[in-house]
């Protein structure tokens, strides 16, 4: 969500500006004493609702790292918040970030501690915030931002000084290491246009310099780079007496940087802070301090939007949903509107073909003995499965024996007696006579191959398979109905057993019976 305004606390005043399009404009100074309070409580309660960052560019904040032996990351954010509660306990607003390891091949993790230190300095500015419910995103401060601020123009060094001119006169210094901010100076520096502000920016990094090495943050022998941030005239004005010195300088052009940013205009020699503003509007922080226990009023304002938009997207998607079930409901309807047609159209043509038959004339009798009979036969009639899987279970036995065809013949009892179905029942109506189903012959056929010839063999193969058949299986009879006969003169009819090489194979029939009783029922 874009920061719309934003509250920059210096140690005399509370000064907003306001980010519009591609603009950044000073909108009001509010001084930090009783009246200033007063005012910008009216002026927050006549202003919309907008999204807000707290900047915070005070001499009261304090740096300083720490090292802590390498564990899990929920042990080391427990020990890191119980450390910097430890150091700056009389603050809330106060802050741990982990920097990784340590250079030092000691399995040491770097961590950093910073607190504004003077509360008195942003506490009343956000009592009158909170009160009016205005939604800030954060509460952060330009040493923190320094380090994103400057990798966005250059690639600084391991050990680089940042410098900016704040507020007319105030000379921002920001010591990066690795990346990360470790120590910070705000000092009172003569205005850029006066004689001496060149030999006071050089002193004050001398003075930074020698503070640097004291505190064991760079040794004597380490490179050190200051990157400042003014036009022209101004770093000029900087560098007149700067012979001798053991560092080298980077000059950065506030309006190149300005525009990088997406900031149209200029901006004055002497207010460097409204680049830090420009650097917050655009990208997500990655450090800030905590506002303690106060409702945030901005992620509110964010769960509002986002319900909204939730509600949005959900009624469109119940539209787009809604528009497709009525296009299937039309579509369905058309469909069996089309089917009913088809249906009275079979109908019609049914009603005026049956018209044209005689119809049959049964009775309730009549009817569930046809039905009967039916069901009866159905659960009679030998399934081709269950004859192949009884015959199966001998020919296994005879591999000579080659089955070619089967098939049926159904044996049935004389009907009832017509006169016994119509007592009862007018002269009019006919008597449907149904044969009793009491036996079922399957006939298989087949050959025997090889077939040398040898009838008297032939014959005895063929009467072993049949009495087989019937002693194997569930057929109650089993018959031999076809013999092999050769035709040729040359075969004697006695038998006699006459191999003249492979002939034509032997044909067989057999005949398997199965008795159906009458039905209990």
């Amino acid at each position: 969500m874009a920061i719309q305004r934003f509250f920059y606390v210096t140690q005399e005043a509370l000064i907003v500006w306001r980010k519009s399009e591609a603009q950044l404009s000073l909108e009001n100074t509010f001084a930090n004493d009783d009246s200033g309070f007063r005012e910008f409580s009216n002026y927050l309660q006549a202003a919309p609702a907008q999204q807000s960052l707290m900047l915070v560019d005070v001499i009261e904040e304090e740096f300083t790292t720490d090292s802590m032996p390498r564990m899990s990351a929920s042990d080391r954010r427990g020990l890191i918040a119980r450390r910097v509660a430890r150091r700056f306990g009389s603050t809330p607003f106060r802050l741990g970030v982990h920097l990784g390891r340590s250079k030092r091949d000691d399995g040491q993790d770097r961590v950093l501690y910073a607190a504004i230190t003077n509360q008195e300095l942003v506490e009343p500015w956000l009592e009158i915030i909170t009160q009016h419910k205005v939604p800030l995103v954060a509460i952060t401060s330009v040493p923190l931002l320094a380090s994103d601020l400057l990798s966005t123009f250059r690639k600084p060094a391991t050990n680089a000084l940042f410098l900016s001119l704040h507020q007319g006169g105030n000379l921002r210094q920001v010591f990066i290491q690795g990346g990360h901010p470790v120590s910070a100076r705000l000092t009172r520096v003569s205005d850029s246009t006066q004689a001496g502000f060149g030999q006071a920016v050089i002193a004050e990094v001398v003075q930074s310099r020698k503070y640097l090495e004291r505190a064991r943050y760079l040794r004597p022998a380490d490179q050190f780079d200051v990157y400042l941030l003014a036009d022209e005239k101004t770093a000029m004005t900087a560098l007149t007496n700067s012979s001798g010195i053991s560092f080298q300088v980077h000059i950065i052009d506030p309006a190149k940087a300005l525009k990088k940013l997406g900031i149209a205009g200029n901006v004055a020699a002497g207010n460097m802070e409204t680049l830090y503003m420009a650097h917050s509007s655009r990208k997500r922080l990655a450090q800030h301090y905590p506002s303690g226990k106060r409702t945030n009023y901005s992620r509110l304002l964010k769960i509002r939007r986002l319900a909204v938009s939730l509600t949005v997207a959900s009624a469109v998607a119940c539209s787009v949903v809604a528009g497709v079930l009525l296009t299937s409901g039309m579509m369905f309807r058309n469909a069996s509107q089309q089917v009913d047609t088809q249906i009275t159209r079979m109908e019609e043509t049914f009603r005026r073909e049956n018209a044209e038959f005689e119809p049959i004339r049964a009775d309730s009798h009549e009817m569930k003995l046809t039905v009967d009979t039916g069901e009866y036969i159905l659960r009679n009639t030998l399934p081709a499965e269950w004859v192949m899987q009884q015959v199966g279970q001998v020919m296994g036995d005879y591999p000579d024996m080659h089955l070619g065809s089967l098939s049926w013949e159904i044996e049935t009892a004389a009907p009832a007696n017509p006169e016994n179905a119509r007592r009862g029942r007018s002269a009019a109506e006919l008597p449907v006579p149904v044969p009793e189903v009491t036996a079922v012959t399957a006939r298989l056929s087949g050959e025997m191959r090889p077939f040398d010839g040898d009838l008297r063999q032939a014959f005895g193969r063929i009467d072993a398979l049949a009495a087989s058949l019937q002693k194997q299986t569930a057929f109650d009879a089993a018959a031999v109905v076809e013999y092999p006969i050769d035709a040729r003169t040359a075969v004697s009819v006695s038998g006699e057993v006459r191999r003249e090489g492979n002939v034509a194979p032997a044909r067989f029939g057999v005949s398997l019976t199965l008795r159906i009783a009458p039905d209990a029922s």
